[in-house]
């Protein structure tokens, strides 16, 4: 579930690469889409390519019917990955499936979000996020409410943020803090479901690395501290529209069975030179603060 992309794809049955089994490490065998076993299976010549900061998937598109949440959509178009790239295989995923706006779209798609809209009692949903200090496979890991808000997990107080455009869920931040370093400039932000760790501007990321004392492993690719320092680490603080939003230190130090004793920072620097967002709030926002995608009103809502 992505609110980064607005497309909806699946692993065919046929595709041969190790990746589309899965590898051990994802805990699971994938599953696969079996077009021979659907009676409203229907293959569109046409080809299927969605690019991801990690890697891309090919196919072709083709059309089905597709229940989920309790609800159905007729004809909806989507992908068959007949090729994922190498990531998609460490992960215990089947697919992807795009919450983004239909703007976002690739291949003249309607979106499967566009589809149920009409259905669902409000134009929005919640997305609601475990926190959790380490990994665990099978344990709940949080719940998406379609059409509604959230009662369960998430507080009634809701600072709603309108959006800068309505293509990504974006909006702009006042400012940020992590320990002796400030940033106050106005910046562009998305969250996105799909990041698994925060994007920050890479003179942010320098001064987080100082903050925190972070060094980076070639091996693992991320930069890491001990994980003794999990709930040591300085807050980071976000201002969103007069709103001061607070990660603790235990959703941005993961324990990642790195070996060791040290655990993944979950910042990572995206140099954007005048083009996209400089920021990319990932699961450990998501998993602090609740978020409620409201499709009707062009606006997020945090609580």
């Amino acid at each position: 579930m992505d609110t980064g992309s607005s497309n909806m794809w699946v692993i065919a049955q046929g595709c041969a690469q190790p990746q589309c089994t899965g590898y051990p490490s994802s805990y699971r065998p994938k599953l696969k889409y079996r077009p021979g076993a659907s009676s409203t299976f229907k293959k569109i010549p046409q080809g299927f390519y969605m690019y991801y900061h990690t890697g891309s998937v090919s196919g072709y598109y083709a059309t089905d019917r597709i229940n989920f949440a309790g609800v159905r959509i007729e004809n909806q178009k989507f992908g068959v990955a007949t090729a994922i790239a190498n990531v998609f295989g460490y992960q215990p995923i089947d697919g992807v499936f795009g919450l983004g706006w239909p703007s976002l779209a690739v291949g003249n798609v309607k979106t499967p979000m566009e589809a149920i809209l009409p259905q669902l009692d409000k134009k929005l949903f919640t997305i609601w996020l475990g926190r959790r200090t380490t990994t665990a496979y099978g344990a709940l890991a949080g719940s998406i409410q379609y059409g509604a808000l959230d009662t369960t997990h998430c507080d009634a107080a809701i600072n709603w943020v309108p959006l800068s455009k309505a293509q990504y869920w974006q909006f702009p931040i006042q400012g940020f803090q992590l320990g002796q370093f400030i940033r106050t400039s106005v910046d562009q932000v998305i969250t996105d479901t799909g990041t698994s760790f925060i994007g920050a501007p890479l003179g942010v990321l320098s001064g987080i690395i100082q903050m925190t004392g972070a060094k980076y492993s070639a091996k693992n690719q991320i930069y890491i501290v001990p994980c003794t320092t999990m709930f040591r680490q300085p807050n980071a603080l976000f201002k969103i529209n007069g709103k001061q939003y607070v990660i603790p230190s235990s959703q941005y130090v993961l324990d990642l069975k790195l070996g060791n004793g040290y655990c993944a920072l979950a910042f990572f620097g995206i140099q954007a030179g005048g083009f996209g967002t400089p920021w990319i709030l990932g699961d450990p926002f998501i998993r602090t603060y609740c978020h409620v995608h409201d499709f009707e009103n062009k606006r997020i809502g945090l609580s």
